[in-house]
């Protein structure tokens, strides 16, 4: 976010906004409760941790965009902040490294997603529009540039998330400034592109977030803007606009609505908590964009969303303290998660620990990113299982 004119780039909206592609897998010992829903944890106590303050460079991260478990039990990582994809094996050493910043060849602009296909990796990179296959250990094997015509341009640049089908398509989200009224949400196109980058169509259109005009020119997101979430499993793309306890799924044609249960919020409370912590904590330009920032009537539903191998669907409900863009300079991970089926039936919650991102979850197991207090980075391998 720019102080002058407080604009929010299409990129900073990308970064904050949408989750990245994963797929997830869940095998858990299961308890049903009085209420049907079966109570899941996240350990405290990682099985696998992988970052470090300082030392050798293979273990240090900047900036982990994406991140997927290999064939073999390791974990293939993608660090946007140093332009590089590395591997690691089941005991978290290190094992081979590809990419640096760049616009040619085997370099990345701004390296975004990654994840395996069969014995292969994949990566992708919204500045060059290109996506590299990888053999494992890190060799290039092929790259493709997806199509660039005024029909695939969607309503911005393609640079905001990416999700893999399983016929090697992938769907783009794609982020565009909204109409300059004083309130106005941002547009976003879902669109999809062959394995060979020839683009194939748009799918959804939908919204980003929600900003309004602030003095002097630009616009800021307003304190509780919605989040729209989007990711794939299959040959499904879902998207969550956020603003509602709702789950679009689209396949073959077909748009099918699961809905979710509704968060209850005191939407004056949590005003007032966000004004209390912008006027004690900063930082100063919210305090002084929050008098003309517009009060909501009503505040998110869905902060996070992933799903399963089987089709089940994780939410995280939107919580006003950790979720809110003006609560913190992002979203905090952690927190209380849903899972429903394809219905929308619930099936069990999953407590994550504070602060950590899941992006994939095998068998037992989930990965995601932690970072702590002095904003390191690790990312971690932690078993899921039953609450006790």
């Amino acid at each position: 976010m720019r102080r002058d004119g407080l604009e929010v780039t299409r990129r900073t909206v990308a970064l904050c906004v949408l989750a990245a592609s994963v797929t997830v897998i869940v095998s858990c010992s299961e308890s049903p409760t009085s209420s049907g829903r079966v109570e899941w944890r996240v350990a405290e106590v990682p099985e696998l941790s992988i970052g470090e303050l300082d030392g050798d460079v293979s273990y240090l991260f900047q900036s982990v965009e994406d991140a997927d478990f290999l064939p073999d039990g390791g974990v293939v990582v993608a660090d946007g902040g140093r332009s590089v994809i590395r591997t690691f094996d089941s005991t978290g050493s290190f094992v081979s490294e590809f990419g640096r910043a760049g616009e040619g060849p085997e370099e990345f602009q701004h390296l975004r997603n990654v994840w395996t296909l069969g014995d292969s990796v994949v990566a992708w990179d919204p500045g060059s529009r290109r996506l590299t296959w990888l053999a494992v250990p890190l060799s290039p094997s092929r790259a493709v540039t997806l199509e660039r015509s005024d029909e695939a341009s969607g309503v911005g640049s393609l640079d905001a998330a990416v999700g893999a089908l399983t016929d090697g398509t992938v769907a783009i989200a794609s982020l565009g400034l909204g109409s300059s009224g004083e309130v106005a949400a941002d547009l976003l196109s879902i669109e999809t592109f062959g394995a060979d980058g020839a683009y194939l169509g748009r799918v959804l259109t939908g919204t980003g977030l929600t900003r309004f005009r602030v003095e002097g020119g630009g616009s800021a997101p307003i304190p509780f803007s919605p989040l729209p979430r989007f990711t794939t499993h299959g040959s499904t793309i879902y998207y969550a606009d956020g603003s509602t306890p709702t789950v679009t799924a689209l396949s073959a044609g077909s748009a099918d609505t699961i809905a979710l249960a509704r968060v209850e919020h005191d939407v004056d409370a949590a005003w007032t908590r966000l004004a209390e912590r912008v006027q004690s904590q900063g930082p100063e330009f919210f305090a002084d964009m929050l008098p003309s920032a517009p009060r909501p009537d009503s505040l998110p539903q869905v902060a996070g969303l992933l799903v399963d191998a089987v089709g089940r669907i994780w939410t995280k409900g939107y919580a006003p303290s950790s979720d809110g863009l003006w609560a913190r300079a992002g979203v905090e991970y952690g927190g209380e998660w849903n899972v429903v089926d394809a219905q929308g039936t619930p099936v069990a919650t999953v407590r994550m620990p504070r602060g950590f991102r899941p992006l994939r979850v095998a068998d037992d197991l989930v990965l995601g990113v932690l970072a702590d207090s002095l904003g390191v980075e690790r990312v971690q391998v932690r078993r899921v299982g039953r609450q006790e």
